[in-house]
C-alpha cells in the first residue's frame, strides 16, 4: 500500500511495465517472507491492514513485527486459508456454448464488489470455499497463537516457546503452523546464552527482528 513511479522497460520487440518504490520493495520482501519464513500464502503489512474495516481486520492475524532493510518496525499479518482441503474438478468438457455466459456472470460478480453495500469480510463467512478453507483455525488456536505472540514481543521468549510449542501442531494431524514455526525457529537461535539454559530474550530486544 503506498506511491510508486512506473516507467516502461522495451525492446524492439516487447514492453514491459516496471515499478520503482520503497513500497514496492517492501511488497517484494513480504513475499519473500511469507514463501520462507512463515509458509503462508496472504501475508500483509500493518499499513495495509490499518487500512481496512474494523470488521475486515478480524481476518488477519498479526504473526511478526519486522524491520525490512533498515526500515520502521512494522507488525506482519496473515490471512489464514487451507488452500490443501478443496478439492477441484476437472472441467467436463469444451464449454464454447456457455464461455460468454460465465464472463458475464464474472463481470457482474465484479461489479458487486463496488457497491455501497458489500462487505468482504463476509464472504469469509457466506462463501462456502472460503469458510471451509478458514475452518481449521479454531478461535482456541487463533486465542493461544497470540498468547505466545503477545509473549515473544514483551521479550517473554520462555512463556512463548511453552504457549507456540503447544500451539504450533494444534491445527491437526500431520499439519504444523507455519507462524508458529517461524517464531520458535527465531528465538532458539536468538536467545540469550545463559550457563542454566534459560530460555531468554537477547539484551536489547526491542520487539522486533530484522530481516533484509
Amino acid at each position: 500500500s503506498g506511491w510508486a513511479i512506473e516507467g516502461a522497460i522495451w525492446s524492439e520487440f516487447k514492453v514491459d511495465a516496471s515499478y520503482l518504490s520503497p513500497n514496492v520493495k517492501l511488497a517484494e520482501a513480504l513475499e519473500q517472507a511469507a514463501k520462507h519464513v512463515y509458509g503462508s500464502t496472504i501475508i500483509a503489512s500493518e499499513v495495509l491492514v490499518n487500512e481496512v474495516s474494523p470488521a475486515m481486520r478480524l481476518v488477519f492475524r498479526v504473526v511478526d513485527r519486522v524491520s525490512f532493510s533498515g526500515g520502521a518496525p512494522m507488525r506482519v499479518f496473515v490471512v489464514d486459508m487451507d488452500y490443501a482441503c478443496i478439492h477441484i474438478e476437472p472441467a467436463a468438457g469444451p464449454m464454447k456454448a456457455g464461455r460468454f455466459k460465465l464472463r458475464m456472470i464474472r463481470e457482474q460478480m465484479k461489479q458487486n464488489k463496488w457497491l455501497p453495500d458489500y462487505r468482504a469480510d463476509q464472504q469469509f463467512i457466506l462463501d462456502t470455499d472460503l469458510a471451509r478453507m478458514r475452518s481449521r483455525y479454531s478461535d482456541q488456536f487463533l486465542q493461544m497463537f497470540d498468547m505466545g505472540y503477545q509473549n515473544y514481543e514483551a521479550g517473554e521468549w520462555a512463556v512463548a516457546r511453552t504457549i507456540l510449542n503447544k500451539v504450533v501442531n494444534m491445527l491437526g494431524k500431520d499439519v504444523s503452523d507455519g507462524p508458529s514455526k517461524a517464531l520458535l525457529t527465531y528465538m532458539t537461535a536468538n536467545r540469550r546464552p545463559t550457563d542454566n539454559d534459560d530460555f531468554e530474550c537477547p539484551v536489547g530486544w526491542k520487539g522486533f527482528r530484522v530481516m533484509g
